[in-house]
């Protein structure tokens, strides 16, 4: 009997060998491995706290799924696909277990995956980038977030959640000049926001730290427009910026409603700035801390009163906790 020559044995072991590590590689680090097993399923009515909105969160929903309890307690496990959208009431099948449900609404945000059996506190989910178009910075789309603990999910049976909440992820900085003398109105002025939080993870949270977030490189930008009071002094439109925001862990109230004052906050404080060309025409450069910090879902009201001719800016800020569904260019917005 005549043998095969081993090389071609050999040949198709090392395909073999190829194919298999090339399955493995692509296997999933975004999805946990194992067999889907006993599965049950889930009803879930997605909710905004009472916020009226155009496109509603439940149409472009994210289910992700992490372990509850055990050793692999926060770890990430798998996001759920095949989810029916009925409203805002979202179905599916689910494996049985006892899981934290995360819920993320991009609203055309490009979002990370996260990789499995790792924990979802540090890992990215969002990177905020900016452009400029006609002289003013684009805004981070307003996405919404959410993240709850489900009971156990039994073979067969249906979990049901009637609230689920989310909120934005985002902040919304309002910025205007109240009142200012010796200016060339006809003329726009540059307003500069400095210091904006750069990215998130997929718990909600800056990165690396709410103590010391990354930041954009260069300020976010825009040009404001002039009208007389009247008085001698003039008054500009409104410049509007929405910009990523730190989720704390007190975010909620127990009743699942949003916490108007929540302490869980960032440190980073951002920068206003302003240049302008006053009655002579030469430019002038102005720069203020904020006294406030932004946060989720809420408005950073900030009041600029500029003094042209001894160069002084004063600024007053306040948060506002609720965000009212109006154009962002509305002028009349304070």
């Amino acid at each position: 009997m005549k043998l095969k020559p081993m090389r071609h044995l050999w040949k198709k072991r090392i395909v073999g060998m190829v194919l298999c590590l090339g399955l493995l590689s692509c296997s999933g680090d975004y999805y946990e491995k194992g067999e889907d097993g006993e599965q049950g399923f889930l009803a879930l009515k997605v909710g905004t706290s009472g916020t009226a909105l155009t496109n509603s969160p439940a149409g472009d929903m994210r289910l992700l799924l992490s372990h509850r309890g055990g050793t692999d307690n926060g770890k990430f496990s798998y996001e759920i696909y095949g989810i029916n959208r009925t409203g805002t009431t979202l179905t599916s099948k689910i494996r049985t277990g006892n899981w934290y449900l995360t819920m993320v609404s991009p609203q055309g945000a490009a979002l990370s995956n996260p990789v499995a059996g790792r924990p979802l506190s540090g890992q990215p989910m969002y990177r905020y980038a900016p452009t400029v178009v006609n002289g003013k910075s684009t805004f981070a789309p307003e996405f919404f977030f959410g993240k709850i603990s489900l009971p156990e999910v039994r073979e067969d049976q249906t979990v049901t959640v009637n609230s689920a909440n989310v909120a934005r992820n985002v902040a919304k900085v309002r910025v205007y000049v109240e009142s200012v003398r010796n200016i060339d109105p006809a003329r726009e002025q540059n307003i500069r926001l400095y210091k904006v939080p750069l990215r998130l993870d997929w718990e909600g949270k800056l990165l690396p730290s709410k103590t010391n977030p990354d930041t954009l490189a260069l300020p976010l930008q825009g040009k404001l427009n002039f009208t007389s009071r009247g008085d001698g002094t003039f008054r500009s439109d409104t410049m509007v910026f929405i910009i990523p925001a730190h989720r704390g862990t007190d975010f909620w109230n127990a009743d699942g409603t949003l916490n108007p004052n929540p302490t869980d906050l960032t440190t980073l404080q951002m920068d206003v700035g302003i240049d302008f060309r006053d009655g002579n025409g030469t430019v002038v450069r102005l720069r203020k801390t904020l006294p406030a910090v932004v946060r989720c879902n809420q408005i950073l009201d900030v009041k600029l009163i500029l003094n042209a001719l001894d160069m002084s800016l004063e600024c007053n800020v306040t948060t506002l906790p609720v965000w009212e569904e109006v154009a962002a260019d509305d002028p009349n917005l304070h």
